[in-house]
């Protein structure tokens, strides 16, 4: 008597993460980093720097206030960064992950500045806030020949049982400037430190399923 069998291999609770290398964003990130340091020259000693707040995992560095999105800043280089690479790799993400109901949604991207230097960065931390459908980053400025995993951002695997049969699986990005990232929010992850003297900067956002105020449909 012969067994027969069919399979069905499937991968339960998948992790969506999207990675959009651009090009031809040299001038635009020269820009936004002038922005941000600007930003930083004037507030980093003050409560204006979120990191003075202790609140947050930023360890270093200078990071805008929460109580500002900084995509809502009348700037031209800043409309201009969130209308030809924010909302598009959103666009493109949600699709992906949420397939057809993607639809009936308005992303809104609320964002953030950082920038962390020599010895500065970022503890584990995941963006588990309540609407929040995905997060995402984008490189504006990265230290040049970093030794891994320095600057380097690092996803923690969701599956902690995989730890203790010695499969973490955890996910290393190494960050290039013009790079958009984009991830669930309750993915947990943090940034390593560098030893060099330089500057990473990053605008950092939390998507929204329609603005602030408007009727939720998600």
């Amino acid at each position: 008597m012969s067994i027969n069998f069919k399979d069905d291999i499937q991968v339960h609770v998948p992790t969506t993460v999207m990675l959009r290398q651009h090009e031809g964003t040299k001038k635009l990130n020269l820009h936004l980093l002038k922005i941000i340091a600007d930003l930083e020259d004037r507030y980093k000693d003050t409560d204006q720097n979120e990191v003075n707040s202790q609140t947050i995992t930023t360890m270093g560095g200078y990071q805008t206030p929460t109580k500002i999105n900084f995509l809502d800043i009348d700037n031209k280089h800043i409309q201009k960064f969130r209308k030809t690479i924010v909302m598009p790799a959103i666009q493109t993400y949600l699709k992906h992950h949420f397939g057809q109901a993607a639809s009936q949604v308005d992303p809104f991207p609320n964002a953030w500045a950082n920038i962390l230097h020599k010895g500065d960065w970022q503890a584990p931390h995941a963006h588990p806030s309540p609407g929040i459908i995905a997060s995402g980053c984008y490189y504006i400025k990265m230290p040049k020949h970093l030794k891994n995993p320095e600057g380097c951002i690092e996803f923690i695997t969701p599956n902690l049982a995989a730890w203790h049969h010695g499969f973490p699986y955890n996910r290393r990005v190494e960050p290039k400037e013009g790079l958009i990232v984009l991830f669930p929010p309750w993915y947990e992850h943090y940034v390593h430190p560098f030893k060099k003297d330089d500057t990473r900067a990053i605008i950092a956002f939390d998507v929204l399923p329609n603005k602030p105020g408007a009727q939720f449909v998600f």
